[in-house]
């Protein structure tokens, strides 16, 4: 989804040639829609096959919970399933291109599709991924929706697997899981000296990729033999404490963002790198004693506590947004007109308005008069911008989409 300084998105399906840099993921792609065509074929096999696969609502993708936390976690499945979701993508958009709105629409069902079957893995990391191609499925549903024909049982239809999307509990669920195996993490160190090595062999491998975290401040046989008898329940209470802390705020943080609770215990996190863990990079770092017997809790996570709970409630305001806007669009369809308040889709359309995540209130809404619409969540600052999704200045890379001041549906830019 790619989209412009006013708010407005430009829709692929519409143009020959689409050019754009990915600030995001720092990509760059140009592209016709004939040179798609080979990839989007590719994956028509699979397609014929998936009908199947759907009937399972479930997809489970063989995890290890007991095997550690560096054990057989499947990430080469993910990345085949991303890549196989974003095909599906360009598929649908290319059925939208040749009008064929029911080809478009069965390949939108299975983007959802997928989102859902995943939702069940119970890894911080599985969810990270899944959100990221949970996000194309919601931008290709934006594309869609900019093609007119459809009828009320095709939005129908996109309304409803939009819903059944979830964020925050799949996440937390991550969080839960990931505490419960930091508990038998531990007790396989203690009694098994090859599993405490390949723990340290992978902790290297993380020092590599995420330099200046400070790692492990020993790795000498004797210094694990002490840490195995003496120092071993020590780093286990305090990844406890650490972990304890990062779940209860993101409970609070699915419960009510805006709430005195979770500003404060989001505060609590704000003095370190968001994930709650001790940082031994800093000048004022803890002494030897301290450095020797948390091993592995003392360990700099590259895993942000405050950027994932951001990341969870802005898909769920992006879905709730996506729901509303479909909605919105059944009622033109059968009305001639938008309404004029989001109570007006009740119950025809919605049995209730989906709320705004940051407030727990209900999305903010106006009919504009040249018969288009403002729709928006507050943001992460949780304060009514009057749907200002302007960028702040920085020299960050930043979500057009995500990181305004308000969190806006995007209105759609005339084509050129």
């Amino acid at each position: 989804m790619k989209i412009d300084k006013s708010g407005e998105g430009i829709v692929a399906w519409r143009q020959d040639r689409f050019a754009d840099r990915d600030l995001i993921y720092d990509d760059s792609y140009d592209f016709g829609w004939n040179d798609l065509k080979g990839a989007i074929a590719s994956t028509e096999p699979f397609l014929n096959k998936f009908a199947d696969l759907t009937e399972r609502k479930r997809f489970g993708s063989g995890i290890d919970y007991n095997g550690g936390f560096y054990g057989d976690l499947k990430f080469e499945l993910y990345t085949k399933i991303r890549k196989f979701s974003r095909r599906v993508g360009m598929g649908a958009l290319a059925a939208m291109r040749e009008g064929d709105r029911d080809k478009a629409g069965r390949r939108l069902s299975m983007l959802f599709q997928l989102v859902r079957m995943t939702e069940d893995d119970r890894l911080i990391l599985s969810q990270v991924v899944r959100m990221a191609f949970a996000q194309d499925a919601l931008a290709t549903l934006w594309e869609l929706m900019a093609g007119e024909g459809w009828d009320d049982a095709q939005l129908a239809e996109m309304q409803n697997g939009c819903a059944s999307l979830s964020f925050m509990k799949p996440m937390l669920a991550g969080f839960e899981m990931e505490m419960a195996m930091n508990v038998e993490e531990y007790r396989r160190y203690r009694e098994s000296p090859e599993a405490l090595r390949e723990a340290i062999e992978m902790a290297g491998v993380m020092d590599d990729y995420f330099p200046g975290g400070g790692g492990l401040f020993h790795r000498s046989r004797a210094h694990l033999l002490l840490w195995r008898g003496l120092w071993s329940e020590h780093d286990e209470h305090q990844s406890l404490v650490h972990w304890e802390k990062l779940v209860k705020t993101f409970r609070a943080a699915d419960k009510s963002w805006n709430s005195p609770e979770t500003r404060k215990l989001v505060e609590a996190l704000e003095g370190d790198d968001g994930s709650g863990m001790l940082d031994f990079s800093q000048p004022e770092r803890p002494g030897w004693y301290d450095r020797s017997r948390f091993l592995f809790s003392g360990q700099v996570s590259f895993l942000s506590t405050q950027h994932l709970i951001r990341r969870g409630l802005r898909l769920e305001a992006l879905k709730n947004l996506a729901v509303t806007a479909v909605a919105l669009k059944r009622h033109r369809l059968r009305h001639g007109a938008y309404p004029g308040s989001l109570d007006k889709l009740v119950p025809e359309f919605l049995v209730t308005i989906p709320s705004d995540p940051m407030t727990d209130e209900t999305l903010d809404y106006q009919r504009k008069n040249d018969g288009a619409f403002l729709l928006y969540s507050t943001g992460m600052n949780a304060i009514d911008d009057g749907g200002d999704a302007t960028l702040p200045e920085s020299g960050v890379d930043l979500d057009p989409l995500f990181d305004g001041k308000d969190i806006l549906w995007p209105g759609y830019a005339p084509s050129k």
